[in-house]
């Protein structure tokens, strides 16, 4: 069965790159969204649940970013709403102006080097391709968290890599530096295997679909 076009959704951490991408994608689809970030404490009961009265959503959508704060936020958006959705990702890349990868991109097309960290490993993931999951969520009337990336990991430095030789860019300009907080992150996307209802591309794929979704591509 499918979803009722015209329900309310609150999406939460709307102001970082995949909020602005989800809320805009919702809003063409006739959804009614309410977006919100940091004007809205969901750590605070009487703010929430005055919100929540005054809005009535449906579904709430977290977008926010991890921490161990985010944590407790959460739990109180389950307890808020059994009808919820919390995504969780990693390096999440859109077409935003001020979004890294775009950034890197203008750089280079001015001659400008870039320095990405060559000790940090994640699995880069389209904003399209996040949208596109949460929309056959919403339809499927799946909720909870969800652990939702690319699949494969890479370096800072072998994304840059790709970007630029995708974009027909020089990739000489690519200066890897060290980081002081290296890390290699890599979600298990278990609910989306257990539910079968996404299975998302290699990193390398997602960044080709979104260089010609985007335009980018020399």
């Amino acid at each position: 069965m499918g979803m009722d076009p015209y329900e309310t959704i609150w999406i939460t951490g709307a102001s970082g790159r995949m909020g602005r991408t989800l809320t805009s994608f919702l809003s063409h689809r006739k959804f009614t969204v309410f977006s919100t970030d940091r004007e809205i404490n969901i750590a605070e009961l009487d703010t929430v649940t005055d919100f929540a009265s005054r809005n009535r959503p449906a579904i709430v959508i977290n977008c926010a970013g991890i921490s161990r704060k985010d944590q407790a936020e959460e739990n109180f958006i389950r307890e808020l709403n059994p009808r919820h959705i919390i995504v969780r990702s990693s390096w999440v890349y859109t077409d935003i102006p001020e979004d890294p990868i775009m950034r890197a991109i203008a750089d280079a097309k001015r001659g400008i080097r870039v320095q990405p960290a060559s000790n940090q490993f994640s699995s880069p993931t389209s904003a399209w391709s996040l949208v596109r999951l949460i929309g056959v969520i919403l339809r499927h009337h799946e909720y909870g968290v969800f652990h939702a990336t690319s699949q494969g990991t890479c370096s800072h430095v072998e994304f840059l890599e790709k970007v630029f030789e995708k974009c027909g860019l020089d990739t000489s300009l690519i200066d890897p530096v060290e980081s002081n907080h290296p890390y290699h992150i890599e979600l298990d996307n278990l609910m989306l295997k257990m539910t079968e209802l996404f299975t998302f591309p290699n990193w390398e794929e997602d960044l080709q679909q979104f260089i010609d979704i985007s335009g980018l591509k020399a």
